[in-house]
C-alpha cells in the first residue's frame, strides 16, 4: 500500500529531522530509520494505529516523541497528515483533513 504525506506533515517531518541534525548526525539517522520504519508498517497495516479522533489513527515514532497521524483514504493509499511532536495541542492537524 502506497504512504504519502501531507505536505505539512513532510513539512514537520524535515523540521524533526534538522531538530536531530542539531543534536548529532547519528541520533537524526536514528530518527529518520525508525520513522521510515514506522511509515513501512503503516503501510504494511494501516490499522496498526490506535484509533483517533474519529477514523484516523497515530502511531508513535518508538524512542521519539514524535507521532504519526494518518488514515486510510482507500485500498491503496494512507495518507500521513502529521508528524507531530507528542507535546503539540491535541488535534492541530485536523483542519489538514478538509478537502478545498
Amino acid at each position: 500500500m502506497q504512504v504519502t504525506f501531507h505536505r505539512l506533515a513532510l513539512s514537520e517531518y524535515r523540521q524533526a529531522i534538522g531538530w536531530y541534525r542539531v543534536q548529532g548526525v547519528d541520533v537524526a539517522r536514528r530518527f529518520v530509520t525508525t520513522a521510515e520504519d514506522r511509515v513501512t508498517r503503516i503501510g504494511q497495516n494501516p490499522h496498526l494505529g490506535s484509533p483517533c479522533f474519529g477514523h484516523y489513527r497515530w502511531l508513535r515514532v518508538k524512542k521519539f516523541k514524535y507521532v504519526l497521524y494518518y488514515h486510510q483514504l482507500s485500498d491503496s493509499l494512507v495518507l500521513i497528515y502529521a508528524v507531530a511532536h507528542a507535546h503539540r495541542r491535541p488535534g492541530y492537524w485536523l483542519g489538514r483533513t478538509r478537502r478545498p
